[in-house]
């Protein structure tokens, strides 16, 4: 079965009426609506999943999800509203020093993830499993929650199966702050799937096949029938609320999946999600770099293009990479090679399709507590243990990165950044080979430097997790490599 396969037409008032009723509290005949899909079409998930959400809410909602949700004042809301509007205003006039706060708080609250997917490090070697302890998390939250209209949640790991996960989502409703976050769904639950529809949360499914055999075998560890109830759900409980939180899917684009892309966007299309976000993989020195775009633009470019006419068809809103320019680096070219391929010595004008408003309007706060300009760096602009946070707002080196990120010489993480936001505009083979020799090199030199400056007094933290569960090097445990 398509993993998009439409609901069959005669059902569909059936799903509306049981939807409906259930939405005002006739549970009884709700009930009856599901049931009668369900003789109709024994298969049908949907059903199955509507006579379970009837079950829960009749038998109390005894769940750690069951969280009231109340309106926030008026005032704090149009106090966000100002800090916003200040905000966009000051990244517009390019300055470095500050009186907004950011309107996005960016939180990582663990680094461990139940899946190791191929295009991931986390599917290749040990790593630190570690989450944000509860102290730091509050005064983080203490911090910055008066200002943020929206939290992202969203870290190198999973968020959902982090210690402090329900605490977060305790202080953010209680905010009045909007949930957001990717999420691999592995561990959503119809009253966890209920409060994110109920909190107007913003939430990301990570989904990179279209069939059991390619979702199954990039997102090592999950779960396609999981996966197919799981979609089902949120379609379910979103109709029943009929509220205005925001559901999208991301699609990490490689040679193993692109063909997929047309079945995704009717994926969203079928499930009524709110976007469909195509990402360009991003190499990390690993034999899966093979599968990246980079080596197939025309191909890719095809898809692509197929996947918008597509989704302008269907009415499917559908975010892809710029177009792959063939001459790109590819990322398994040794460096000399990508060094004497360089057609340019100076680096073009105007090469970044956009700028980027993330050292403005966000800041992310890692699980050792450690400031960081945005999601795609780890550069350490100060640290919540040392400082209070206004003070590393404002402080020389987020002014510097500010300032430095619309330049001709941006930080080297930049360069590199795939997020649609960022300068690159989603494709950075593009820029890259644009920069010419001279930024080359001296993007080596820097990322040289760097690495003997963070080795001094660096605290080495030991790997205690692999393949999605705890992992004890001392015992002696093989480290598979994923073919």
């Amino acid at each position: 079965m398509s993993i998009a396969e439409a609901i069959r037409p005669d059902l569909e008032p059936l799903f509306a009426e049981a939807d409906a009723a259930v939405r005002v509290g006739n549970f009884p005949a709700g009930r009856e609506g599901y049931a009668r899909i369900l003789e109709a079409d024994p298969d049908s998930i949907g059903a199955r999943v509507g006579l379970e959400f009837v079950a829960y809410v009749e038998t109390g909602r005894k769940s750690r999800f069951n969280l009231p949700i109340e309106p926030i004042p008026e005032r704090l809301h149009l106090a966000r509203l100002e800090n916003e509007r200040s905000n966009e205003a000051e990244y517009q006039a390019r300055r470095t020093r500050l009186l907004s706060f950011p309107s996005t708080l960016t939180l990582e609250h663990t680094t461990r993830c139940n899946f190791y997917c191929r295009h991931c490090s986390k599917g290749y070697e040990p790593y630190v499993g570690a989450d944000l302890p509860r102290d730091l998390l509050d005064k983080v939250l203490d911090s910055l929650l008066p200002h943020a209209i929206r939290a992202d949640i969203t870290g190198f790991g999973e968020p959902t199966i982090g210690s402090e996960y329900g605490h977060l989502l305790e202080r953010l409703v209680e905010a009045g702050v909007a949930p957001k976050f990717n999420t691999n769904a592995s561990t959503l639950t119809l009253p966890h799937i209920e409060l994110l529809v109920r909190a107007q949360g913003q939430i990301t499914l990570s989904i990179d096949g279209a069939t059991r055999e390619t979702f199954e075998g990039i997102r090592a560890g999950g779960n396609w029938d999981r996966l197919m109830y799981t979609l089902h759900a949120v379609q379910r409980v979103r109709s029943i609320y009929q509220t205005a939180g925001w559901w999208g899917v991301t699609f990490v684009a490689t040679r193993k999946n692109i063909h997929e892309l047309p079945e995704m966007v009717r994926l969203v299309k079928r499930f009524g999600f709110d976007q469909l976000l195509a990402q360009d993989y991003q190499p990390f020195d690993v034999s899966f770099d093979t599968e990246s775009l980079r080596g197939e633009p025309e191909r890719a470019n095809r898809f692509l293009d197929e996947s918008e006419s597509l989704a302008r068809e269907l009415g499917v809103e559908l975010i892809t990479p710029v177009r792959y320019i063939r001459g790109a680096p590819s990322p398994v070219e040794a460096l000399i090679k990508k060094l004497l391929s360089t057609k340019r010595v100076l680096p073009k004008r105007g090469r970044f399709p956009q700028g980027c408003s993330h050292p403005w309007r966000e800041a992310r706060v890692n699980y050792r507590g450690e400031v960081n300009p945005c999601c795609f760096s780890w550069r350490k602009l100060g640290d919540i243990k040392e400082r209070p946070f206004h003070k590393i707002w404002n402080g020389w080196r987020y002014r510097l990165f500010r300032w430095r990120i619309h330049t001709l010489f941006p930080p080297p993480e930049c360069r590199l950044c795939h997020g649609f936001d960022g300068i690159n505009r989603g494709n950075p083979g593009n820029t890259k080979l644009q920069e010419g020799i001279l930024l080359k090199v001296l993007y080596r030199l820097e990322g040289l430097l760097e690495r003997v400056f963070a080795r001094r007094g660096a605290k080495v933290e030991r790997p205690n997790y692999f393949l999605g569960k705890h992992w004890d090097p001392e015992e002696g445990t093989a480290r598979p490599v994923p073919k």
